[in-house]
């Protein structure tokens, strides 16, 4: 499993508002330790992103960002959210 940098903030802000920004930081740092690598936005993601995001003008900057991730290594993104079907991403959603 990976998760893009920005992932770690959008799961704070909404696991945080459920479990609390110290509970929320402990389940990301466990998924980190257990293994779930953790990648950082480079120069290729960012011009692929703007792309992206000058191609689909109503898809949150931070889903493009993910969108780009996933695209560069070929993986499926966990989530219900709808604009990555916009973006052409696989998705998986356990519930």
């Amino acid at each position: 499993m990976l998760i893009p940098s920005i992932a770690i903030v959008e799961f704070i802000k909404v696991a945080g508002t459920r479990l609390g920004a110290e509970q929320a930081g402990i389940k990301l740092k466990l998924w980190i330790a257990r293994g779930t690598g953790v990648l950082s936005v480079d120069e290729e993601t960012a011009f692929l992103a703007g792309k992206l995001a000058l191609r689909h003008r109503d898809v949150p900057m931070a889903d493009v960002i993910i969108g780009a991730l996933a695209k560069q290594h070929k993986a499926a993104v966990i989530t219900d959210d709808p604009h990555f079907k916009t973006l052409s991403i696989k998705t998986v959603w356990y519930k």
